[in-house]
């Protein structure tokens, strides 16, 4: 799937992009520069971009609250790659919106915060 092909808005498409191509700067990254790599929301783990979007403890929370009970294992235990293009491929509709759609904007969102 070609990140510029997905169905949303082109400031998010070019987020994922960034996701994709590992070029956002998360802590672990960062921390050569500013000397803490821990995550800054919760300040106990290494901050990288799965930690960020995905397995910090706002970021669970949100997807918890987000996806199906049923979806739960899947969701947080894929490699991060397949996680990403499988939740950017999905056409489901959860509350009568593309899950692909929220997902991404969800990202974003969780990124900023």
């Amino acid at each position: 799937m070609a990140i510029w092909s997905w169905q949303g808005p082109k400031c998010i498409c070019a987020f994922l992009w960034k996701i994709v191509g590992n070029s956002l700067l998360a802590n672990n990254i960062r921390s050569v520069r500013t000397n803490d790599p821990s995550c800054v929301r919760c300040e106990t783990d290494i901050e990288n971009l799965d930690r960020a979007l995905r397995h910090c403890p706002l970021a669970r929370a949100v997807w918890y609250f987000l996806l199906p009970w049923s979806k739960h294992s899947s969701f947080f235990n894929l490699e991060t790659g397949l996680w990403l293009l499988q939740n950017l491929r999905a056409d489901a509709k959860i509350g009568g919106r593309i899950w692909s759609q929220i997902f991404a904007v969800m990202l974003d969102i969780l990124w900023q915060c």
